[in-house]
């Protein structure tokens, strides 16, 4: 598979997987209102993944949202107003337990789409840092972006700005701390 094919897909992955997650952290905010709800917290790791195209951030993603999952349907199942699960039980239901109830399953769903989403946006990061690796000598770090263990960092990285050329001041820009000890090394 084609580097920009994967490329082009990994975008479009972190345009829904966004798109989603922002649905599910809405409902979790009125969620929370209404009984105890770890999903917002979780849903932080799904925007970082998205956005900074970070495999381990997605894999976390996914995985406590299938543990956000169950704790969904153990709330259903042990502790929400609908005992026993009956049609009779739900109109019985106060307003406020009958919107508890549903936004919970709603986000329920929302959540195991995600989850299969980011199962494929992982996959797709790992095929594009594989593809990528392909091109580079293993343990070479001299390379822009190389990090310590001989991967390639991403380019908004660290590792990969450290690597960079500096930029030469502004003209009128006050000296900074590393152009004051490049003049003073070039003097000697």
């Amino acid at each position: 598979m084609q580097t920009s094919s994967v490329r082009a897909e990994i975008d479009e992955s972190c345009e829904t997987l966004i798109w989603i997650t922002t649905g599910i952290f809405l409902i979790s905010i009125f969620l929370s209102i209404l009984r105890p709800e770890p999903t917002l917290a979780v849903c932080l790791f799904g925007f970082y993944g998205a956005h900074t195209h970070s495999k381990g951030a997605v894999r976390a993603f996914w995985v406590y949202l299938l543990v956000s999952v169950l704790i969904d349907a153990l709330w259903l199942y042990q502790y929400s107003a609908l005992q026993p699960f009956t049609w009779e039980q739900m109109q019985q239901m106060t307003r406020r337990e009958q919107v508890a109830v549903a936004l919970t399953a709603v986000n329920v769903l929302y959540k195991l789409v995600v989850v299969g989403v980011s199962v494929r946006l992982q996959m797709l990061l790992g095929a594009f840092e594989a593809a990528e690796l392909q091109g580079d000598r293993p343990g070479d770090t001299s390379a822009a972006g190389g990090t310590s263990n001989g991967g390639r960092a991403a380019s908004g990285s660290l590792a990969a700005q450290a690597r960079q050329p500096a930029r030469p001041p502004a003209a009128g820009a006050p000296p900074t701390t590393s152009s004051l000890s490049q003049d003073a090394s070039a003097k000697v």
